[in-house]
């Protein structure tokens, strides 16, 4: 299931990167409206992501701005659902026009990690990935 979740989001990052309208995951109407909504949630993980989309009115450098956080936020969506999750942690990432929150807790649900980062998060997942030290790299667009 998490490898087909995967396939869309890169899929949603191939229309966003040719700058093609997106088909999937996009709700809302009207010209500034329109929300990129995604939401993943299972024992280990739970995302929940609501971006601005398509704002027609906003000036460029918004517009780009909200293209740019939207591939970063769909990147990080397929890490987190590409790393196996643990038994002793659980992942909490809610991202919207406001900002990222990240919460991870052990298994008593006690909070042992919290930002407002992505590359905090990037960062504890390398850290914690059980490849070879140095073997796992995560690109930023």
């Amino acid at each position: 299931m998490r490898a087909e979740v995967v396939a869309e989001l890169q899929q949603a990052i191939a229309e966003l990167e040719a700058g093609e309208e997106l088909t999937r995951f996009i709700s809302g109407g009207g010209f500034q409206s329109r929300l990129f909504v995604f939401q993943w949630e299972d024992e280990a993980l739970t995302i929940d992501l609501r971006l601005p989309y398509a704002r027609v009115l906003a000036n460029e450098e918004t517009q780009r701005r909200d293209a740019m956080e939207l591939g970063v936020a769909l990147r990080m969506a397929m890490l987190l659902l590409s790393t196996p999750g643990t038994d002793d942690t659980r992942i909490s990432v809610f991202d919207d026009e406001d900002g990222v929150d990240y919460v991870v807790f052990d298994a008593s649900g006690r909070v042992t990690d919290a930002g407002e980062e992505w590359d905090a998060l990037a960062a504890r997942l390398e850290a914690a990935s059980p490849a070879e030290p140095g073997t796992f790299t995560v690109i930023w667009p």
